[in-house]
């Protein structure tokens, strides 16, 4: 397995953090190293960990003795939730080479995040053994310390794993990055955590972390880490403009406002408008939300989120032509099922059925998502059997 398959795969750490396994060559397409490569590509795209188990299943029994497919297979029973039959992917791999450093520091990761903290700890103790030269494995144990309260030893692991290789956490940012975007947001969480271990004063890494939070519903967390790229960049419009949207999100709108207040002084982008407008119609101040909408259309008429927003501003206050026509306009920037489907649902509930299920229809015609495009199917349904 290349560096950077092990890094996109073992999820954490992966290929950003070990280094010091060899890739096989591969001979043929037959060629167990070829296959297990092919296997982890696809795995890249598609993200379908039970079809990447079995091809990494098929490369163990062409060639039971792979490190790198036993390595592999932990992760990928770790993505599956199977972390017990992981542990024991990653002790073969280690039984089979004790120093493969990827399996050690994946295995040590998941020891630690199933609460077996000292286990963790002789697993980084091994990789720093086998590999003194390396930043990782003081890295691992300065992030374990850190989570046990123990700051003083983690600082001084930090300081040896910065003297090692000052530029490290940019190969930890690059792999949340690219956890992020396959959708692994534990993932990418661990891998932002290891890299602000080591630079915490990288704004742009206390945002991603942020948005990662976001993602899984920890918003508060997100706004910690927002305070803390706001620290390190008190001009930074897009920091106090993620501030608002997380402030309107809880429900907080009169702070939400001041944060969009700050990011307009400091930018004026279309879309801080918009933000700001939803957070003024939750304080019932429609005018100000009218204003904000159409000052965002001004700078960026072509604005899908702003006539979206606004159609929903409008339809709950009644005002159904105007959110028909918002929605039309959202629309033909770029079709959207979900949007078509709320235009559906307008029609719907005034009882305005050729209208509805042709916007049902229009809706289904470009849906792609399983389970909007089984509630389509119901309400498209419904639509039909009370126009009977």
């Amino acid at each position: 397995m290349s560096r950077a398959a092990a890094l996109f795969l073992l999820l954490s750490l992966s290929a950003a953090a070990c280094r010091g396994s060899t890739p096989s060559e591969s001979k043929g397409p037959g060629d167990p190293a070829r296959i297990l490569s092919e296997t982890l590509r696809r795995y890249g795209e598609n993200s379908n960990a039970s079809a990447a188990l079995e091809g990494v299943d098929e490369v163990i029994r062409l060639q039971p003795e792979s490190a790198e497919a036993h390595t592999a297979r932990g992760g990928l029973l770790r993505a599956l939730g199977r972390p017990q039959e992981a542990l024991a992917s990653y002790g073969r791999a280690l039984e089979l080479q004790p120093a493969h450093l990827t399996a050690r520091a994946s295995r040590g990761l998941l020891l630690a995040d199933l609460g077996r903290a000292d286990d963790a700890g002789r697993d980084f103790a091994a990789l720093i053994e086998a590999a003194p030269a390396s930043p990782d494995g003081y890295l691992l144990r300065a992030w374990l310390e850190r989570s046990q309260g123990r700051f003083s030893e983690s600082e001084r692991d930090l300081a040896e794993s910065r003297a090692r290789d000052p530029g490290r956490w940019e190969a930890f940012h690059n792999a949340g990055v690219a956890a992020v975007t396959a959708g692994r947001w534990a993932d990418a969480e661990r891998n932002f955590e290891l890299t602000l271990l080591l630079r915490p004063d990288n704004a742009e890494g206390w945002i991603a972390l942020s948005r990662v939070h976001t993602a899984a519903g920890r918003l508060d967390r997100a706004l910690e880490d927002l305070d803390r790229a706001g620290r390190i960049r008190p001009n930074d419009a897009a920091i106090y403009y993620a501030r608002g949207e997380i402030l309107r999100a809880l429900d907080r709108p009169a702070e939400a406002i001041r944060a969009y207040d700050r990011a307009l002084d400091l930018e004026g982008a279309a879309i801080m408008h918009v933000g700001r407008a939803q957070a003024r119609a939750s304080t019932g101040d429609s005018t100000g939300a009218e204003a904000d909408f159409a000052r965002a259309l001004e700078i960026e008429p072509e604005l899908r989120e702003a006539f979206v927003a606004r159609a929903r501003f409008h339809a709950a206050a009644g005002r159904v032509d105007k959110a028909l026509g918002d929605y039309a306009a959202a629309l033909k920037i770029r079709a959207s099922a979900s949007v078509a489907r709320e235009m559906a649902r307008l029609h719907h509930d005034r009882e305005r059925w050729d209208l509805a299920i042709a916007a049902y229809q229009a809706a289904l015609r470009i849906c792609v998502e399983p389970g909007l495009k089984s509630l389509l199917e119901r309400e498209l349904a419904d639509a039909r059997a009370r126009k009977k």
